[in-house]
């Protein structure tokens, strides 16, 4: 009996041991914290993650957005800079407030890069690129959506969709110019019982001939 309560010892702490050493896998540098991540493999076969920066524990967030890159989902670079609201990279002319969680799309050689800010009037945005680590720029307010944490899907079509939200969620059809939506499309993409789900954090994904809306409750 000791012997076995023994043996069952080692293999529990063997077990956490090897768990607590496999978890600890960051892909960015020591002090850097990316959250709200989407990722896209582009065109060039690499894997991009887009995400907002938490750089203090005064407030959330950051003024700056980076890009993570891989080619093999071991080695990554991280591309600072690449899109800012405020300082030296600023490419926001309309305000100068902190960056949440952004998304990407990418449609004819041009990536835009979505992006949203507290507050009730300059809410959502975009801004252009011709490479997907950036720079972003002309960074142009979305009329009609004034919430927060954007997500884009380009349909097989070709046609763009906007999603957004905090307490309940929307989604309308963008634009051929991808910077606009049009806001007679706005609709509540879920039922009651979905908005009742729903608080923030929308991620649009076409499996097959399924959409998938993943959110944060």
């Amino acid at each position: 009996m000791t012997r076995n309560i023994f043996t069952w010892t080692i293999v529990l702490l063997s077990f956490f041991f090897f768990k607590s050493i496999n978890a600890q896998n960051p892909i960015t540098a020591p002090g850097m914290y990316i959250a709200d991540p989407e990722a896209h493999a582009w065109k060039d076969g690499k894997l991009y993650i887009y995400g907002s920066r938490d750089e203090s524990d005064a407030y959330w967030c950051s003024y700056t957005h980076h890009v993570l890159s891989t080619s093999n989902l071991k080695n990554w670079q991280i591309t600072k800079n690449a899109f800012a609201s405020k300082g030296e990279f600023d490419q926001v002319d309309y305000h100068d407030k902190l960056l949440f969680a952004p998304d990407a799309a990418y449609n004819n050689g041009i990536y835009y890069l979505y992006y949203c800010s507290p507050g009730k009037d300059f809410t959502e945005g975009v801004a252009t690129s011709k490479n997907p680590n950036g720079p972003f720029q002309n960074g142009k307010q979305i009329k009609g959506a004034y919430q927060i944490d954007p997500a884009v899907l380009i349909d097989d079509d070709g046609k763009g969709y906007y999603y957004w939200g905090q307490g309940k969620p929307k989604v309308a059809r963008l634009k051929a110019n991808l910077i606009e939506i049009d806001s007679t499309t706005i609709t509540e993409p879920m039922d009651e019982k979905g908005n009742t789900a729903f608080h923030e954090g929308s991620s649009i994904r076409k499996i097959g001939d399924l959409y998938y809306l993943v959110f944060a409750d």
